[in-house]
């Protein structure tokens, strides 16, 4: 008897022993990449794996309240911005080292944020913290046609005309004469619609501001100020200008409109699919780098599909949708800043569908064509840039570029040709087919001057 007493003692030592050692690894913090942080599954309140450390709803009489994981009354007012920024604030703190040392250690927000499927109206835009690890999860689809008005979902509707929510950031780091940004914030946003209800306050505002943010995940988001021609917003749906400090995305299901500037995407690294960018002067502003592709997507009622404001590399667009394109010859239709970027975005299955204004070629109106280049179009108003199969032999010895936004075969036939160069290399031919990217170009030169025949191969087809 005796002996079971002390066995039963020792038992319980040892589970004491493993019990207080593992409630110390539960919240040993680790650094990971940079950044310290609790180790925990998940962003969830840790009372069942995905439970969200508070939920907010209203009770639809301009009362909201937010409840935490286990059922208790965190925080409730006639104040929408007070109640969600306050459940932001309160949410876990985790230690989070930022990019460039200078920087100290900051405590940021760790967790999950649900909302219900009803409006929720803030007269103050709400705040990411700098560093935060959060997701902002609402309820219902909010994706939507142009134009149809309020859907059944989570909406946060702001007043302030600041915008409806911003990712905070430090601003710039300065080393020396290297100016560079800082960020360091981790955002999930899945199934909320922000409605800009009143204009933003200038053209360099923003209703969703996400720079403060170094990665993160759009998912089923819509970002709109109900503005058709004549009443848009000056400013931005969508602002994430960190490519210079590593800014990694994934969109998904992600619709904009009603703004001058749909999206200025400067991020580093993208995958979107699924856009949908409608009502705008500028639907698409980016800064390309190797590491970004977007496809299925879809412009509707803009003066401007694509913006590219500089970059070294090359872009693919995989799946594009012009409809009701409009012009009103202030703006080209696809643009680019040529001393800004030097690489080539590629548009790949292009449908264009009932243009508006005059004339209909204008979506085929491109600023600095030998950045692009649109392969497989299907069009039923105006066909794209092709080239004169007759275009008349140039001088002995004249460099020819492709201007045409298209790659381009050019058979060259006839005459007394000494020397043909093709993108500056000599190709010890003199006759044949030569292949021209956008901004490539040909040299020939004779005695006897040959026929030449260029060939357009957007594999472009009309529709009726």
């Amino acid at each position: 008897m005796q002996n079971q007493k002390k066995t039963s003692k020792s038992l319980k030592k040892t589970v004491s022993l493993k019990t207080y050692l593992l409630s110390i690894l539960m919240v040993c913090a680790v650094a990971i990449g940079g950044v310290w942080y609790v180790r925990t599954s998940s962003r969830d309140s840790g009372v069942y794996p995905g439970a969200p450390s508070y939920t907010i709803w209203t009770d639809g009489a301009g009362n909201y309240f937010a409840k935490d994981a286990y059922g208790n009354l965190a925080f409730s007012g006639t104040n929408a911005s007070y109640v969600i920024q306050s459940a932001i604030y309160a949410l876990p703190h985790v230690l989070v080292s930022l990019p460039f040392g200078n920087y100290p250690v900051v405590s940021a927000p760790n967790g999950k944020i649900q909302f219900t499927a009803q409006q929720f109206n803030i007269s103050n835009y709400l705040i990411i913290p700098l560093g935060s690890r959060i997701t902002l999860c609402g309820c219902g689809i909010t994706y939507q046609s142009f134009g149809t008005g309020k859907q059944g979902g989570t909406q946060i509707i702001s007043s302030d005309p600041r915008g409806c929510l911003v990712a905070a950031d430090y601003g710039t780091y300065v080393n020396g004469t290297s100016v560079t940004k800082v960020s360091g914030s981790e955002l999930e946003i899945e199934s909320i619609e922000f409605y800009q209800r009143t204009t933003l306050a200038n053209a360099s505002a923003s209703a969703v501001y996400l720079s403060g943010a170094s990665q993160g995940i759009l998912d089923n988001v819509v970002i709109t100020s109900y503005r058709q021609w004549g009443n848009i917003t000056s400013g931005y749906g969508l602002n994430i200008n960190n490519y210079d400090c590593g800014g990694c995305w994934r969109w998904s299901r992600l619709q904009i409109e009603g703004f001058a500037n749909s999206i200025q995407d400067y991020s580093d690294v993208l995958e979107a699919d699924q856009l949908e960018l409608s009502y705008a002067y500028q639907a698409l502003t980016i800064w390309v780098t190797p590491y970004k592709h977007y496809q299925a997507v879809h412009f509707g009622y803009v003066e401007n599909c694509l913006t590219v404001a500089g970059g070294n590399d090359d872009l693919e667009m995989d799946c594009v949708y012009v409809e009701s394109y409009r012009c009103n010859n202030k703006y080209y239709a696809w643009w680019a800043n040529s001393s800004l970027f030097t690489g080539l975005v590629i548009i790949n299955q292009l449908e264009v569908n009932v243009l508006q204004g005059s004339p209909s070629s204008k979506i085929w109106s491109v600023y600095n064509s030998q950045c692009f280049m649109f392969e497989n179009v299907v069009t039923r108003d105006g066909i794209p840039n092709f080239p004169n199969p007759t275009t008349p032999v140039l001088a002995s010895g004249t460099q020819y570029a492709n201007t045409f936004s298209q790659l381009v075969e050019v058979n060259i036939f006839g005459g007394t040709v000494t020397a043909i160069v093709v993108r500056g290399i000599t190709t010890n031919i003199t006759s044949g087919s030569f292949l021209l990217y956008p901004g490539n170009t040909i040299e020939v030169t004779y005695s006897s001057a040959p026929s030449w025949c260029w060939l357009g191969l957007a594999n472009a087809l009309k529709t009726p």
